[in-house]
């Protein structure tokens, strides 16, 4: 579900002649740098690091990623998973923490970093962070690095595009990366040096991203980041100086068994991508500031976003829940204050973020629902096999409410999107935002409804074999039968359809041994 993004790779370089240890090389920053399982359009993408590891070991260098994360584990990709990505993250986040997920001091207590590649900024341009404070972070980070290592080299990224050609100027992304040059000259030094690599020219920001939010690389965009790094990395390594690089030639490129008793599966996984971004990813940009009474709300919209953003690109699920009340309580905020407010030159602004504003507050209730759900139907699993029958039917009961109840919410906020309109505001056109996040808000409706119905066939199945075991046959019958017809109705799903049918068969089974009736 949620949001971003630019992550940094520290590469640590051995600078002795003779030296005969790896080159530590750490990969740390946000989601860019430690990617994710459930991607945005998808499929797999082991993020650049893998592409990286990849042609160093091929060509014969002798490098080890380093870092105080090894996740995400990628299916089918075999590398040194070591780094430190930290989805969701500016480049102060990096430096100062965020929460209790500690900062880059703590994290280099565990390892010193020969080299450093920095990607790092993105995070930054969605929260439209100002430009000097952006800088000034970076002269922290660097100090930071250099407190472990006085020698470290550092390779610093200039930012790939995102797919939003307006934000990517706008938000400053290409004020940042036109800035960085002249910041790495001064503060370079003659045993640290600071060398700038372009990962922006030649990469094409729908082409080279996932869609919809074209925000984090497809394969295509991960291999051009690890052929600029790769370039960079190795010249350095065999001549000692290199310019800013130049575009390189880019390389081409369970259902469960059915047992005696039914398999429960929560497939697939809820995970952040249930709840989408709000600007045209996380919520429409605005381009002028007009309006003082006008701005308070539009204040907290902002905050709002901003949370947003940060739930998007977390990874754990009490972090992601933290984030989504913090983005719900903003928008609520948002609301309350538009309310309020008497600003006729800002109208049409102000019927915008309260639409907005309550289209993610049912967003975020949605998504914090599902993880409800998942907790409670994860509880009843563990019931259910411990032979806690009765319990376990209250727990997917419970789980049933509340995939119910996320479903719902889903419904209410596509409904409150479409109705929202950008007629003389001063956030553009949102068609293509609607047009993008009304499709994805349908599916995970649709996905919490079969869920629903999902653990309303276990809690009847739970019933039905606490029964058995009280030798109740005709509550066994009456239960199973019910839990089959919910099992019947989930055939043909691709998320459930193949446990669904599974446990059918297995309750079609018992009910066959079963007696009509007590006597």
């Amino acid at each position: 579900m949620w949001f971003i993004l630019v992550g940094i790779v520290l590469v640590a370089l051995a600078l002795g002649g003779a030296a005969e240890a790896a080159t530590r090389i750490i990969p740390l920053g946000d989601s860019l740098t430690k990617g994710m399982l459930d991607t945005d359009d998808g499929d797999v993408h082991p993020t650049y690091r893998f592409w990286l590891w990849e042609k160093l070991e091929e060509n014969g260098y002798d490098v080890n990623f380093v870092g105080s994360q090894n996740s995400p584990a990628f299916p089918g990709y075999s590398f040194d998973r070591d780094n430190e990505g930290h989805g969701g993250f500016t480049i102060g986040g990096v430096v100062d923490g965020v929460g209790g997920s500690g900062k880059l001091s703590g994290w280099l207590k565990g390892y010193t970093p020969d080299m450093a590649l920095v990607l790092l900024g993105t995070n930054d341009v969605l929260h439209q962070v100002p430009m000097e404070t952006r800088f000034k972070n970076l002269d922290r980070l660097v100090e930071t690095l250099r407190a472990k290592n006085s020698k470290i080299t550092v390779f610093v990224a200039k930012l790939p595009p995102t797919g939003d050609s307006l934000r990517n100027k706008n938000s400053g992304l290409i004020t940042f990366n036109s800035r960085l040059s002249g910041w790495a000259s001064g503060e370079s030094t003659a045993g640290s040096r600071i060398i700038v690599v372009d990962l922006y020219s030649g990469y094409d920001g729908r082409a080279d991203n996932q869609a919809p939010l074209y925000i984090h690389p497809d394969e295509s965009g991960e291999k051009k980041i690890a052929d600029r790094w790769y370039a960079a990395i190795t010249r350095y390594l065999e001549q000692g100086e290199i310019p800013e690089t130049e575009t390189p030639t880019t390389t081409p490129t369970a259902t469960p068994t059915p047992t005696a008793t039914p398999t429960a599966t929560p497939t697939p996984t809820v995970t952040p991508t249930a709840t989408p971004t709000a600007t045209p990813t996380a919520m429409p940009t605005a381009t002028a500031t007009t309006g003082a009474r006008y701005q308070e709300a539009r204040a907290h919209y902002g905050s709002g976003g901003a949370a947003w953003a940060q739930a998007w690109g977390a990874y754990d699920v009490g972090v992601i829940r933290q984030f989504l009340t913090q983005a719900k309580n903003a928008y609520s905020t948002c609301l309350k204050t538009a309310n309020r407010v008497d600003d006729p030159a800002n109208r049409a602004n102000l019927a915008l973020v309260k639409g907005i504003s309550a289209a993610y507050v049912d967003l975020a209730d949605a998504a914090l629902a599902m993880y409800d759900g998942a907790d409670a139907f994860e509880t009843g699993r563990s019931r259910m096999n411990a032979g806690n029958h009765a319990a376990a039917a209250s727990s997917f009961e419970k789980a049933g409410k509340k995939f119910a109840d996320s479903r719902s919410l889903f419904i209410r906020a596509t409904t409150g999107l479409q109705s929202v309109s950008y007629a003389g505001t001063e956030y553009g056109d949102g068609t293509a935002y609607t047009a993008t996040i009304v499709p994805i808000l349908n599916d995970k409706g649709a996905y919490m409804g079969e869920f629903s119905t999902y653990a309303g066939g276990w809690q009847h199945t739970a019933l039905a074999y606490g029964a058995m075991v009280d030798g109740d046959p005709a509550k066994f019958r009456s239960d199973a039968t019910e839990a089959m017809a919910l099992f019947a109705g989930l055939r043909t799903s691709p998320a459930f359809g193949a446990d669904a049918s599974a446990n059918h068969g297995i309750l079609q089974g018992l009910l066959r041994q079963v007696p009509s009736t007590s006597g």
